[in-house]
């Protein structure tokens, strides 16, 4: 019997993906369901504390605003398109092209964002970057490093804080509407 046809080749890959979500519901489930209730319980009591940060932000515009970039945000990190760029990238993109390439590159800041951001994102391997040479190709992250961004589990652990946000805020806007 060939075991080598597409059929069976979708099987496989099948179980192999059922095996790596089980796999994940194993490691960090507890913690998955406690991030995705805190951020629900957090929704539920925002309007409770909504006066004590309208003592701190002038405008109510700004929380609302802040909290959609922050969803944005995980969102465009979480579901990003592997053959669409991303927003974030092209603007670090625009802000470190220009003429006076040491003036936005100096050392604390050019370290870390060497370190944090420009790395495979593995533990204790780090490439050899030089922003002298050619700035373009030392901001081109490859589908690999996303991919790798995505599936760390702090990601995916903030993705079901910000589920229980929404879920909260969506059954919030039931009590309010009764």
């Amino acid at each position: 019997m060939n075991f080598e046809t597409r059929i069976f080749f979708i099987i496989q890959l099948f179980f192999f993906k059922f095996e790596e979500k089980f796999l994940f519901l194993q490691k960090i489930f507890s913690i998955a369901l406690f991030s995705l209730f805190f951020g629900f319980l957090i929704a539920n009591i925002f309007g409770s504390f909504l006066n004590v940060l309208r003592n701190f932000i002038i405008w109510d515009g700004f929380i609302i605003l802040f909290l959609i970039l922050f969803i944005e945000f995980i969102n465009s990190i979480i579901y990003n398109n592997k053959n669409r760029s991303s927003i974030f990238l092209n603007f670090v993109k625009f802000i470190f092209k220009s003429r006076d390439k040491k003036r936005y590159l100096k050392p604390p800041f050019s370290w870390f964002f060497k370190k944090v951001y420009l790395t495979n994102f593995q533990p204790n391997k780090t490439e050899n970057l030089n922003f002298d040479n050619n700035i373009d190709e030392n901001l081109n992250f490859s589908k690999k490093n996303l991919k790798e961004i995505k599936n760390l589990p702090f990601w995916k652990i903030l993705n079901y804080f910000k589920l229980g946000i929404m879920l909260g805020f969506f059954i919030d806007a039931f009590k309010v509407g009764s």
